[in-house]
């Protein structure tokens, strides 16, 4: 696994992998094949690793992400494949209620129920 950056300059919103966005400045972790690719293009560069490690400012990124806008249309425009896995892996966690309130295929409802109750252990 490796890190990337979307460049906040000239960079327009992309898709990447199946069907997930980024916009400019999210950094993302991703398969090192797809991290290769990514780099290939002109809006993506390696992320410092230093946004990682430090004064303990990823504990403060993490208690800001429910604050985080979710971008429904966004999440509905992929397969829902895809949104079950996201669901399942937990990169949605903070999201989950906004989600289930949205969701329009009953796989990835149930990956919902199986993620809650999977928190709930």
């Amino acid at each position: 696994m490796r890190r990337v950056k979307h460049r906040e300059e000239n960079s327009p919103s992309t898709r990447r992998g199946p069907g997930g966005r980024t916009s400019p400045g999210d950094v993302i972790e991703v398969e090192d094949e797809l991290a290769e690719q990514l780099l290939a293009k002109p809006y993506f560069e390696p992320a410092p690793e230093a946004v990682d490690e430090g004064d303990g400012t990823d504990g403060d990124e993490e208690e800001s992400e429910p604050d985080e806008a979710f971008d429904e249309d966004a999440w509905l425009d992929q397969e829902y494949e895809t949104r079950a896995h996201i669901v399942r892996t937990g990169e949605v966690d903070a999201h989950l209620e906004t989600i289930d309130d949205i969701e329009t295929s009953g796989n990835v409802r149930d990956a919902i129920g199986e993620r809650r109750a999977e928190l709930e252990e």
